[in-house]
């Protein structure tokens, strides 16, 4: 397969939590949207993963190195202070861990089904990345 076909398993850990109350799931989304929105470089994700029982929600990346991982969670979350902690408790967040999602967004629909396996993600097909790439195969 051509290397211009494969999708480079890059990924970026983030601070996922699992949502208890199905019914605060749009409160829940909308305000880490407002509060903690998306770097561009991450966009393309979404911020719910509901394909796993309980849902599973993206709260914030995590650049923080630590191989203890209630460590890195501390100081992941430490600089959005008692807001977001209490955000967490209120809204009945729980199972705080780190968890991989795919590092950049998926050019064609191989690289789609890669991404979407770790983490779900939007998608539109660029046609013209498409026929350059299938072109340079040919080739």
């Amino acid at each position: 397969m051509s290397g211009y076909l494969q999708y480079f398993s890059l990924v970026v850990p983030v601070v996922t939590a699992a949502i208890s109350d199905k019914k605060k799931i749009s409160t829940i989304v909308n305000y880490l949207s407002k509060a903690i929105p998306f770097s561009d470089s991450l966009i393309y994700l979404k911020r719910l993963n509901t394909r796993t029982l309980p849902s599973r929600l993206i709260l914030v990346p995590s650049a923080v190195k630590d191989d203890d991982e209630s460590r890195r969670l501390a100081r992941t979350l430490e600089p959005f202070g008692d807001e977001l902690q209490n955000f967490i408790k209120e809204n009945d967040l729980c199972d705080l861990k780190i968890q991989k999602v795919p590092a950049t967004r998926p050019l064609n629909r191989q690289q789609f089904e890669k991404a979407s396996a770790l983490w779900p993600v939007h998608f539109y097909e660029d046609k013209q990345y498409v026929l350059i790439v299938d072109h340079l195969v040919e080739n």
